[in-house]
């Protein structure tokens, strides 16, 4: 029943990753969601199920230049 700054930084930290992870993999019941999909999703749970400075840190880390090349080179294709 933690909630806000009780909930330790780590656990906040994976909260946000594993979601990721989660919303962008393959599952037996539904096709991995499009980045832009996952973002919207991260974007609109910020300051309820996501710590909102860590949620925003993490969609900034994900627009990097660095990042966007990362996902090019490892895109997915049929």
């Amino acid at each position: 029943k933690l909630v806000g700054e009780d909930i330790p930084y780590l656990v906040r930290i994976v909260t946000v990753v594993d979601t990721f992870d989660a919303m962008t993999s393959n599952r037996s019941y539904r096709r991995a969601l499009s980045l832009d999909a996952v973002k919207e999703e991260i974007e609109k749970c910020k300051g309820t199920q996501f710590d909102p400075v860590i949620a925003q840190t993490f969609l900034n880390i994900i627009d990097s230049d660095e990042v966007k090349e990362i996902q090019e080179q490892f895109k997915y294709s049929e």
